[in-house]
C-alpha cells in the first residue's frame, strides 16, 4: 500500500494500512523519537459504528466540552487556541489528539475553526459518544460529516479524507 501524498493543506487523508498523515504545508511530518511517523489508529470501523449508532438512535447528539483556561490569558507566544487540541504552528493551526496517552498528529489547517472541526471529527471517530468536542453537533450533521468521509475514497480506494471547510459555516 502506498504512503500519503500532499494535495491540499486543509484535507487530512488516511490509508487502510493505518498510516496517517495530512496534507501539511510544511515539509516535515510529525515523527516520534525513533524517527518513525506517529500514526493514528485505523478509524474506518469505528466511524462506521458511530454512524450505525446515530442511525439507530443510540447516540442523538454531541455536546461541546469546555477547554480548561489554565494559562490561556497569559498567551504571550500567540500559539494557544481557545479550542481543544488546536495550536498555532507558523501561519496555520495544527491539530493533535491524545490516543492511549500519546499525542497523535492530525494535520494543519488555515483557520482555527476548521482545525477545531477536524479535532472534533477524529475525537468522535476514536471515542464515540464519550468524545470531547469543541462544538455541539446534531446527530444529522455528524451523520453528514461521517458520510462525507466515507464517500471520499480516492481513485485507488486506499485512502479517505475529511474536509472540515465543508462544515465550517454550519457549526
Amino acid at each position: 500500500m502506498q504512503p500519503l501524498k500532499a494535495i491540499n493543506p486543509n484535507i487530512a487523508k488516511i490509508t487502510n494500512e493505518s498510516t496517517f498523515d495530512t496534507m501539511s504545508t510544511s515539509s516535515k511530518a510529525a515523527k516520534g523519537r525513533n524517527g518513525k511517523k506517529k500514526a493514528l489508529p485505523q478509524i474506518d470501523q469505528k466511524i462506521k459504528q458511530v454512524f450505525l449508532n446515530l442511525e439507530t438512535g443510540n447516540i442523538s447528539e454531541f455536546t461541546a466540552s469546555k477547554k480548561k483556561v489554565k494559562g490561556f490569558f497569559s498567551n504571550k507566544s500567540g500559539r494557544r487556541s481557545m479550542y481543544i487540541g488546536v495550536s498555532k504552528n507558523n501561519y496555520n493551526w495544527q491539530v493533535l489528539i491524545n490516543v492511549g496517552n500519546k499525542k497523535k498528529y492530525i494535520g494543519t489547517f488555515p483557520t482555527q475553526k476548521e482545525a477545531a472541526i477536524a479535532y472534533d471529527f477524529y475525537s468522535v471517530a476514536l471515542h464515540s459518544e464519550k468524545a470531547k468536542t469543541n462544538f455541539n453537533y446534531s446527530g444529522s450533521l455528524m451523520k453528514e460529516m461521517i458520510q462525507s468521509y466515507l464517500n471520499s475514497a480516492s481513485a485507488d480506494s486506499l485512502s479517505r479524507s475529511f474536509t472540515p471547510s465543508q462544515f465550517a459555516e454550519r457549526v
